[in-house]
């Protein structure tokens, strides 16, 4: 049995990819098994932190790459129709679509079923693109198409379609589907979206929400491999239609009956908030000076707090603390000048907020200078001073 798409591919301008495919999906089910048996891991499940998320998405999003002639195919391989996102073949597409043979190109192609990966981000169960697609490393002498529009899934296509982006900046060990993400989910509002949630719809498409675009949140910045265009982009959708209870929406350019789903990945782990530092911005060279730090974490964990005062001596952390609770340090700044102290907490699971600042100014301890009382000049022309002063040096202790 063939793989199936189920949905509808759209693309910005009302263009159209030559072919019935939206974004993806493996329906996993009878004649699936080669699918399976290539996305199988062993690999468990991880918490990851939003920032983390971003990080893979806007490293598939920007990542270059050099295709050639060779990355090119429409035809048929051991069965399965393939057809490459390729402007050389689709000259009409905007320089934003795809890629073009022998020019660099940004953001991983869109392929049907694929789960590609890309260095440096330390994802689970690779299947390194560069590699794929040139041929090399573990893909030696066996150079890949460069991405596949069409609705059968090729193993010698690389890319990513919606979903494997998503299950890739989530760093899952296996593929999902838009059919399987919601169980690795909860469902949340709209007015809950964070950066790292998604919008989806089983069997159809899912994308990565990034941010709102307005104060009213009538606009949202996404990113997703498909929807928009036959590559992983960003994209800014204007929210059209949102339910009563504020778990679905509909986006510009979808048809109003596709109603996305909001969801949050339960593996998510937010950071504690950047903490507030209270306490003296200026004092002198040589005094002690305390500090107060406090935040909060959104599970409700221990948090410690790591100080940087900013002079060169090593860096301290202190706790843990119960989240919420103030945390009490001083310091002495032996030497004059103006200084950066800076705080950040972290929770029991190593994720780190923000870094908070102060400036602290230390300026020059002004000492009373006797000079001008025991210079002999003085005391020359008037040298009983010299008396009655020491006399009342004597009487002071000084």
């Amino acid at each position: 049995m063939k793989l199936i798409l189920v949905g509808i591919c759209m693309l910005v301008l009302g263009l159209a990819l030559p072919v019935l495919g939206t974004p993806e999906d493996i329906i996993i089910g009878e004649g699936d098994s080669d699918v399976l048996l290539l996305y199988q891991s062993n690999t468990p499940y991880e918490s990851i932190t939003r920032e983390r998320i971003m990080e893979i998405a806007e490293g598939f999003l920007n990542h270059e790459w050099y295709p050639t002639q060779d990355n090119i195919f429409h035809d048929t391989y051991m069965g399965n129709r393939v057809d490459t996102p390729d402007r050389d073949t689709y000259t009409d597409w905007p320089d934003d679509h795809g890629w073009k043979a022998d020019e660099p190109a940004h953001g991983l192609p869109y392929q049907w079923g694929g789960f590609s990966s890309i260095d440096g981000y330390n994802l689970s169960s690779p299947h390194n693109f560069d590699e794929q697609y040139t041929g090399t490393g573990a893909y030696e002498g066996r150079v890949h198409f460069a991405g596949d529009i069409y609705t059968e899934y090729c193993s010698r296509a690389c890319g990513l379609d919606c979903s494997g982006f998503v299950s890739r900046c989530w760093n899952s060990p296996i593929k999902q589907g838009t059919y399987t993400l919601p169980s690795l989910s909860s469902p949340i509002r709209f007015d809950e979206l964070q950066k790292g949630d998604i919008l989806n719809i089983p069997y159809y498409h899912v994308i990565l929400f990034k941010e709102f675009v307005d104060d009213e949140k009538t606009k949202i910045r996404t990113i997703e491999c498909g929807g928009t265009a036959p590559n992983v982009n960003e994209h800014v959708y204007r929210v059209t239609t949102m339910s009563n209870d504020g778990f679905t929406v509909t986006l510009e350019g979808y048809p109003l009956t596709q109603k996305f789903g909001l969801y949050r990945y339960e593996l998510i782990e937010d950071a504690p908030a950047t903490p507030s530092i209270d306490g003296p911005a200026s004092g002198n060279a040589g005094a002690e000076y305390t500090y107060t730090c406090v935040t909060t974490d959104p599970e409700g964990d221990m948090v410690s707090y790591c100080i940087d005062w900013g002079d060169n001596s090593e860096t301290q952390c202190y706790g843990p603390f119960p989240s919420g609770e103030n945390c009490n340090v001083s310091h002495v700044w032996s030497a004059t000048g103006t200084y950066c102290l800076r705080v950040k907490a972290k929770d029991v699971n190593d994720v780190e907020s923000g870094w908070a600042s102060l400036e602290i100014v230390m300026p020059k301890t002004h000492r009373f200078s006797w000079y001008w009382l025991t210079g002999s000049t003085v005391y020359d022309r008037c040298p009983r001073m010299q008396i009655l002063f020491y006399t009342l040096l004597e009487q002071l202790q000084l």
